[in-house]
């Protein structure tokens, strides 16, 4: 009976909190026909009048200030200029501020001084390779295939760099769109560009794959659905992959709006050919790039189709030598008595000679061709159209062998803003639907996309299921700002660098994080905004900044790393494998499905068989005993306590304490910090040679104290 009373209770206690400052955020999500919030036209919203004029700094202030108003509270104070620039430069980059910046803010004491530091950090190579990694997590970027043969995909990283190398030229989000999903579609003014939109595609070959099914019209459809159920979420944040089998369930999409869809990647070549030769196994896409490209991979493939022939017949001659030497042990043996013919041991021998000949010919001919094989050009997984295209029939329960109706090809019809579904008979229709994806008028594209950016700045989106607007998904805290927002990023031309300046340059970004009683009563998920969300780094930020800070990180970017893999990145039975070892930004380390590196698993890194805009976060006590364990922090700490002692010298312990924290912490230590590190290393044997408790000496407290604090709450947190 408590049990039952108590779950009541708990619901009515949720649904006040949800009313108490929610439910003016929540009743206007539907206009008058009855449409869903998200399937509404983006509106043009007039900036919200507020009381403190004074407070606004830009106009999403003024959003977030209005909110506040009505529920009687008051923002939280600034953040310190050492907090702002940490937090600056960690969203930006995933890297701490070094020591020369640091300084060089604290001398600027103009008005445009953190738009000074965000210029900068905009405009810097990292600003490239830590957003190209938040949409990379969308993308469900992976090194290997995963699923039930987990091969290795050598060439994804091409996807890779291109996304970083988007997000660091500031590509129009909208065109961004547009390679992804049919950039070998789009016209180019040159062969680098023609590279560049045709390894864009890559975003759709990426995902895992069943590709040692044997029903390959199924495996086909399966690939299909992948497809749907990614674009779906990425782009409009719908969960399109749940209409396969029947209508939506909840989002008003149905069976048809699907099969629209699936003509379009039905018409399209994603799986293609054999694996290794092998006929139990189904390849993936690649296209060859350059501009000799097509010919010399056309050369290169006759090559491999040659050498794999002869292999195949050595095998062949191999295993017919052996099973002839069997037999004639075999007819040996049964000999006894009477003495074998002599025709038939002639007959024997002759065999076995020809094939112990035909052999040796073979080993001559593979290690000839071996040695010269033809040029090999580069080359990306990326899509093309297939020859035959057409539309699709609705799949009863979504089985490629209960075929139905036929469905031309088209949009999601919800969220379509009356564009006509007219498709080209010659070609897949990747590019209409891109065009519809990319269009201002459509209601989702724009409005998912700036939330994702909020969501990475700010830790929690406006709408908080970044990946899903339908009805199972949360309605945005704040509707006037989001559709301000998705207003402003279209005639910024589609800019996320521009539309990151104007929130970080807003004045609620830069709140402080600090905890007030009054606003938490009535507002305990800080869902108005009244203080910074703190937040733990990303296990990514986390590794670049010990290595950063310890002197350690090459700045280079990578491209394979997984070239010394096996075709089979895991196997059945295989050992765990010895980690990558790389002193490169993490978003360069290899991300194989089913073997995540051991801080990826721990540290809550996305999950690369799906699309993941929000990395779960969780607190474990294995998360602590790794940070204290891991070679990486023992040895980035040595090597700081180094460093700094070159600087400050055993004497001045103080002043090593003070160092340390700047370095680590971004920020002088306050008074407490200082006193309990002095008292530390007061206990500390000054040559290690203490003839009681074993004490660490002087060099390894200096450096235990480093680790401590990269592995403290300030270092692992950002307010």
């Amino acid at each position: 009976m408590f049990k039952r009373t108590g779950h009541r209770i708990l619901v009515l206690a949720s649904m006040l909190v949800s009313f108490s400052f929610g439910a003016d955020v929540t009743s206007d999500t539907e206009d008058k026909e009855g449409k869903f919030w998200s399937f509404q036209p983006i509106r043009g919203v007039v900036l919200p009048e507020v009381k403190s004029l004074d407070w606004p700094r830009r106009g999403i202030d003024r959003f977030i200030l209005a909110k506040l108003e009505e529920k009687r509270l008051a923002p939280s104070r600034d953040a310190s200029r050492p907090t702002l620039l940490r937090r600056l430069t960690f969203h930006l980059t995933g890297l701490p501020p070094t020591l020369e910046e640091m300084e060089t803010f604290e001398a600027d004491s103009s008005p445009l001084a953190v738009e000074h530091v965000a210029d900068r950090l905009l405009g810097s190579k990292a600003f490239g390779e830590r957003w190209g990694r938040h949409w990379l997590d969308v993308a469900r970027y992976a090194d290997s295939n995963g699923s039930d043969e987990n091969f290795t995909y050598y060439d994804a990283w091409r996807f890779r760099n291109y996304v970083i190398d988007a997000f660091n030229k500031d590509k129009p989000f909208d065109q961004f769109v547009r390679e992804q999903l049919a950039g070998d579609l789009l016209p180019s003014a040159n062969q680098k560009q023609r590279d560049e939109q045709i390894t864009a595609t890559g975003f759709l070959v990426l995902g895992p794959k069943v590709i040692g099914d044997d029903d390959k019209e199924q495996l086909r459809m399966d690939v299909v659905d992948e497809q749907i159920d990614t674009v779906g979420k990425a782009f409009l944040g719908l969960s399109l992959g749940c209409a396969r089998c029947h209508d939506h369930k909840f989002d008003p999409v149905p069976a048809r709006d699907y099969y629209a869809l699936a003509g379009i990647f039905g018409s399209t070549e994603t799986v293609h050919g054999n694996l290794l030769h092998r006929r139990d196994l189904s390849g993936w896409n690649l296209r060859p790039l350059g501009q000799d490209g097509e010919t010399l991979y056309r050369d290169w493939k006759g090559y491999d189709d040659k050498l794999d022939g002869l292999k195949k017949k050595q095998e062949q001659s191999k295993s017919d030598l052996a099973s002839l030497k069997k037999n004639v042990e075999k007819e040996n043996a049964a000999v006894t008595s009477a003495v074998q013919p002599l025709a038939a041991a002639n007959e024997n021998a002759t065999k076995i000679s020809e094939l112990e000949q035909n052999l040796k010919s073979l080993a001559a001919e593979i290690k000839q061709l071996s040695e010269k094989p033809p040029p090999k050009p580069p080359l990306a997984m990326a899509v093309c159209d297939r020859e035959a295209i057409g539309d699709a029939r609705i799949l009863e329960r979504g089985d490629m062998h209960r075929p139905g109706q036929v469905v031309p090809r088209g949009f999601v019809q919800v969220a379509n803003y009356g564009r006509p579904a007219s498709f080209s008979a010659a070609q897949s229709g990747r590019l209409e639907l891109a065009e519809w994806l990319a269009d201002p008028r459509n209601p989702l594209t724009a409005r998912v996309m700036v939330n994702r950016i909020w969501h990475q700045l700010f830790g929690v989106g406006l709408v908080r299921t970044v990946d899903d607007f339908g009805r199972q998904g949360e309605r945005p805290s704040h509707p006037e700002l989001l559709d301000y927002l998705a207003s402003e990023f279209i005639a910024m031309n589609w800019s996320c660098k521009k539309l990151i300046r104007e929130i970080v340059l807003s004045r609620v970004y830069q709140l402080s994080s600090e905890h007030n009683e009054d606003a938490y009563r009535v507002d305990p998920e800080n869902r108005l905004l009244w203080r910074m969300n703190r937040r733990r780094l990303e296990v990514e930020a986390l590794r670049d900044s010990v290595l950063a800070i310890s002197g350690q990180l090459d700045v280079s970017p990578a491209e394979s790393v997984v070239a010394n893999l096996p075709d089979q990145a895991t196997g059945v039975g295989d050992k765990p494998r010895k980690p990558f070892p790389s002193v490169r930004r993490s978003v360069y380390l290899p991300v194989i499905r089913n073997d995540l590196r051991a801080e990826f698993q721990l540290l809550d890194f996305a999950d690369p068989q799906t699309v993941s805009g929000r990395r779960n976060q969780t607190i474990v006590a294995p998360q602590s005993l790794f940070l204290l364990n891991s070679q990486l922090v023992r040895d980035s700490a040595r090597l700081l306590a180094e460093r700094l002692l070159k600087r400050a010298g055993y004497r001045n312990e103080r002043e090593f304490v003070q160092a340390a924290c700047r370095e680590i912490l971004g920020r002088p230590p306050t008074p407490g910090e200082i006193q309990f590190s002095l008292n530390y290393l007061a206990e500390a044997d000054p040559d290690g040679s203490g003839d009681k408790e074993p004490l660490p000496s002087k060099d390894a407290a200096l450096a235990n104290l480093c680790q401590a604090l990269m592995c403290s709450s300030p270092f692992l947190y950002l307010d």
